[in-house]
């Protein structure tokens, strides 16, 4: 008797993180230790930027409106810095095959740009200059 094989039949690919998780060599700890070691400084501008600083201000609207309390890092930029800690870069493969990718769509989108130019040339050409 065959046995039957069960198959899935909506497996996903996987994302983008998950492949990185997976590719991890393991010389990838010297980096993380000199990223670590340029991040200390970061870490001591973002605590700072944790605070909130209060500064008197005189006792009229203009005062009221200026003395409310606010973080010297806007809320933007904690949220921005927190999505940038998620990217993942691509490895050398990957960067060189997009880098290629993008110089062929450049260099076709180039020539058919030229192709039309030369036609619309021509067409404007004898339509114009012929009258």
């Amino acid at each position: 008797m065959e046995k039957a094989v069960a198959v899935k039949k909506n497996s996903k690919k996987p994302s983008v993180r998950e492949r990185a998780k997976k590719t991890r060599t393991p010389g990838s700890g010297r980096i993380r230790k000199s990223t670590a070691k340029v991040a200390q400084p970061l870490k001591k501008a973002h605590k700072f930027g944790q605070k909130e600083y209060h500064l008197p201000l005189p006792d009229n609207k203009l005062g009221r409106l200026l003395s409310k309390r606010g973080r010297l890092v806007p809320k933007f930029f904690k949220e921005a810095w927190a999505e940038i800690k998620l990217v993942t870069w691509p490895n050398r493969r990957e960067t060189y095959r997009l880098t290629v990718a993008v110089f062929v769509f450049a260099l076709v989108f180039g020539v058919l740009v030229a192709l039309l130019d030369v036609g619309l040339d021509k067409v404007f050409k004898e339509v114009i200059i012929k009258r």
